[in-house]
């Protein structure tokens, strides 16, 4: 169900190849000055100016309290590798997992090679699904969406699990033509009925996501790459985490939002993932549903007080790094 300001469209969360099948003409993209026109055009649009325009001087935005270089240097000493952990948590799940993401891969491979444009590729998903599997989560809520890598993850992980919702915030490249039908053209329709889709923009959806349901599970941030984009929603959905939920931030690589995070909350339950030339941030730790001990599986020591998911009110766009960052905790330049 796709869900825009003013209707809600049955069954036009995404497109199909039949659709798209117009579409064909070759792998050449679109000109630059058709780019140009399809953004123009989108920019007549008052909601989607205001949004574009945010991206933009988003761009100029401080990256946090760590240059480029020290947050690479921190994520590497920090990360692990996800297939290690998966297999020594279920290894006939991370199997499965395994095979589900070749699947999506050929999947892919089919729809996408028929379009003439270029969308961006998708969050690790292989490790989404594992984890929406493993922890059963009742709600989850993703934001980014593109042609739909993370969502298809999570809808086939809610279909085997035979438990749960998608609840997707998204907005429409506006460099394309009626952007609108790439939305999760990945998706398949017969896994559609589970899934809640938005795409106004994260500002315009998680208040209405969150107003439609009582917590979130899972959370995966994959869409406005700025620091202030990240502060800002998570800033909405911290206080909806459920106790044992799962934050699951992509590309923490773009700048320092995730260790600027975790250091002013004082959150030392998370892990560093590597996948395709990026890094993913986990914040909690893979719980086993059924145990009645609810042990942690991947843990990074234990959080100190509070909440495991920080301050909710916690929102600074450009933290001030001496009250931020402690001196052994603060990567050399």
């Amino acid at each position: 169900m796709l869900h825009d300001s003013d209707e809600t469209i049955q069954g036009a969360a995404g497109t199909t190849p039949a659709v798209s099948a117009k579409l064909v003409k070759g792998r050449a993209g679109l000109s630059a000055a058709r780019k140009l026109a399809n953004i123009l055009s989108a920019a007549l649009n008052t909601t989607q100016a205001r949004v574009m325009l945010k991206k933009i001087l988003k761009r100029l935005e401080k990256r946090g309290s760590l240059s480029r270089e020290q947050n690479h240097a921190w994520l590497q000493s920090n990360h692990q590798d996800f297939a290690t952990l998966a297999v020594a948590i279920d290894p006939d799940l991370w199997s499965e997992s395994q095979q589900f993401g070749q699947e999506l891969r050929s999947r892919a491979t089919a729809v996408l090679s028929r379009l003439d444009v270029n969308l961006s590729g998708g969050g690790y998903y292989p490790m989404l699904y594992f984890v929406t599997r493993w922890a059963k989560p009742d709600c989850i809520v993703e934001t980014g969406v593109a042609a739909g890598y993370s969502s298809q993850a999570f809808l086939m992980a809610i279909r085997r699990n035979g438990t749960g919702r998608l609840h997707s915030s998204d907005f429409p490249l506006f460099r394309l033509p009626d952007p609108r039908r790439f939305i999760g053209i990945l998706v398949e329709e017969t896994l559609r009925e589970g899934w809640d889709l938005h795409v106004n923009g994260d500002e315009a959806n998680l208040p209405v996501i969150l107003s439609r349901i009582q917590q979130v599970d899972v959370f995966h941030y994959d869409s406005d790459k700025s620091y202030s984009g990240r502060a800002h929603a998570m800033s909405l959905i911290t206080e909806r985490m459920s106790h044992q939920g799962l934050i699951i931030m992509d590309d923490v690589q773009d700048n320092s939002f995730f260790f600027d995070y975790i250091t002013n909350n004082n959150i030392s339950e998370f892990s560093i993932f590597d996948f395709e030339n990026k890094y993913i941030g986990l914040i909690g730790s893979l719980v086993r549903p059924q145990s009645s001990t609810l042990e942690r599986r991947s843990v990074r020591g234990e959080v100190s007080g509070g909440s495991p998911y920080g301050d909710p009110d916690w929102s600074s766009d450009s933290p001030n790094s001496d009250s931020m960052i402690t001196p052994s905790s603060k990567p050399h330049e």
